[in-house]
């Protein structure tokens, strides 16, 4: 029985079983993908950053007045030690521990010491008078007085300078040479006269200012005296001495001049010009001798 029921049963199911179609095996395989972030990453730095400024360095100078706590020097190690009068901070500050002015120095194995001292009054001179910059000072008008005058609408107040010796004298100095070569010109008639502090003649170079006087001289008497020759040799000494170029300028007057200049002197003249060149000449032999 068993033989003839197996094969019905066969039968039976074959017909109400329905084979299902294996999608998935069917389905075509895919590569692989990687899902990556969409947005870019910040890079990292090692910058980035700074300090705050220590503002190193000396802060007071010598000759000025501090007081009590007044910081002196700034500094990252003992650059500058404290001497009378000044304190270390922890940080290596120098500051004053007592009013005066700083004193920089330098002690043994070259170390430098700041200290502070009493101050000095240097507002004016010893015998009453007012200093150089005193003088100056009265020359000009106060700014807060331009300032007040300004707001007010009124007129600045000027001060009158007043000018010191030397000024005037160069001045003075100054005048009197345009003077020489304004004559020289118009006695010259030449717009090519002497300029400068040389002149040029026969290709032979002389002092000219020297010369200026001479034929200033030369103009006013016709004729150099001795007075004249003195006076011819005092402004050769404005220097350490006479050079050689001017004792060509003596020589160049004591043989009466050359090419448009025409020098005549006196007996005496001549012999004082004639010593000085010759004690120059030696002057200057010796001390090339000596070099």
């Amino acid at each position: 029985m068993s033989s003839s029921i197996a094969p019905a049963l066969a039968s039976m199911f074959a017909r109400k079983i329905t084979l299902v179609p294996n999608v998935a095996g069917e389905r075509k395989r895919r590569a692989g993908v990687i899902e990556c972030a969409h947005k870019k990453g910040t890079g990292s730095t090692k910058n980035g950053r700074d300090s705050n400024p220590q503002y190193l360095g000396v802060k007071k100078y010598g000759e000025e007045k501090v007081t009590v706590g007044s910081i002196i020097v700034r500094q990252v190690g003992n650059k500058f030690h404290a001497g009378e009068g000044v304190g270390t901070g922890r940080d290596f500050t120098l500051f004053a521990l007592r009013e005066g002015e700083v004193r920089f120095r330098v002690g043994a194995n070259k170390k430098k010491y700041v200290t502070v001292v009493d101050g000095v009054d240097r507002s004016g001179r010893e015998d009453g008078a007012p200093t150089r910059k005193d003088k100056r000072r009265a020359m000009y008008t106060p700014r807060a007085v331009v300032r007040e005058a300004l707001e007010r609408g009124e007129e600045v107040p000027k001060r009158a300078a007043t000018a010191t010796r030397a000024a005037a004298t160069a001045r003075k100095t100054r005048a009197t040479e345009a003077a020489t070569r304004k004559k020289t010109l118009a006695r010259t008639g030449s717009a090519a006269a002497p300029k400068g502090f040389y002149r040029q003649v026969s290709k032979v170079r002389y002092c000219n200012l020297s010369l200026l006087l001479m034929d200033e001289i030369m103009e006013t008497n016709g004729v150099i005296v001795k007075a004249d020759a003195e006076k011819f040799y005092e402004h050769m000494l404005d220097g350490p001495g006479v050079t050689p170029t001017e004792l060509a300028s003596l020589e160049f007057v004591l043989n009466g001049g050359g090419g448009p200049y025409t020098y005549v002197t006196d007996a005496e003249a001549k012999a004082f010009l004639a010593e000085k060149i010759a004690q120059t000449r030696g002057e200057l032999e010796s001390d090339a001798g000596a070099r």
